[in-house]
């Protein structure tokens, strides 16, 4: 039906923003990483340059052992530098993957929501349908109780409880006309000026129908 499609959409809906919210969480976590890992590189760039100088240093003063060692160092320092370096370029893959993947769910979430419009659209006009059936069924009810009674006494207190529940039930008519720009013309079935693509209106259940579900579509009202 059309309230299990609601509710359907909508536990999708939640899934994907929740998945929207793990991949930002993520996506930060790696750009933490990112921004700690480009600190070390750069640190250690500017080491290798201070080892180099030395290096210079130490040969000009024919101190050669002591620019070997420079050398060494600055050679382990360059490798360490390398591998850092792309261990740089690999976070970086990962959080545009992650960034194309946060993308598609926000697509994903787009289209359900349009989705969700076209569900709640849907079930209220099921609902419509049924309260417009409704009011006839409360005024063929008055028709006939007026007819019995043949001129007797009206039930006062009947005539204004059927009063307040057509009261009722045309003022849930007007709100959910007034929501999607609906014509109301008063018939017992729905004639929207736009419907969700594919969608249909229940053609009249008749009243034994009514009584059977009618009461569960008013006790769960207009879905939000």
């Amino acid at each position: 039906g059309a309230g299990g499609s609601v509710g359907g959409v909508r536990a999708q809906l939640e899934a994907s923003r929740s998945a929207q919210r793990q991949l930002g969480d993520a996506i930060l976590a790696q750009q933490s990483s990112a921004a700690l890992l480009r600190k070390k590189v750069d640190s250690a760039e500017e080491r290798r340059a201070r080892l180099e100088l030395d290096k210079k240093l130490a040969a000009s003063a024919q101190k050669f052992a002591e620019a070997a060692k420079i050398s060494a160092d600055a050679k382990g320092l360059a490798n360490a530098i390398e591998q850092d370096e792309a261990a740089l370029r690999a976070l970086g893959e990962q959080i545009d993957s992650l960034g194309a993947q946060q993308e598609a769910e926000g697509v994903r979430e787009s289209l359900m929501l349009t989705e969700l419009d076209g569900a709640r659209a849907q079930s209220d006009a099921q609902l419509l349908s049924a309260l417009r059936e409704h009011c006839d069924a409360i005024g063929k009810l008055t028709r006939a109780t007026a007819d019995a009674e043949g001129g007797a006494p009206p039930d006062d207190m009947q005539s204004a409880l059927l009063a307040a529940e057509l009261e009722e039930a045309e003022a849930r008519i007007d709100a959910i006309c007034d929501r999607y720009g609906w014509r109301r013309d008063g018939s017992t079935h729905v004639q929207p000026a736009a419907l969700p693509s594919g969608g249909s209106t229940p053609s009249g259940s008749g009243l034994g129908g009514l009584a059977g579900g009618f009461g569960g579509l008013l006790a769960g009202g207009t879905l939000r």
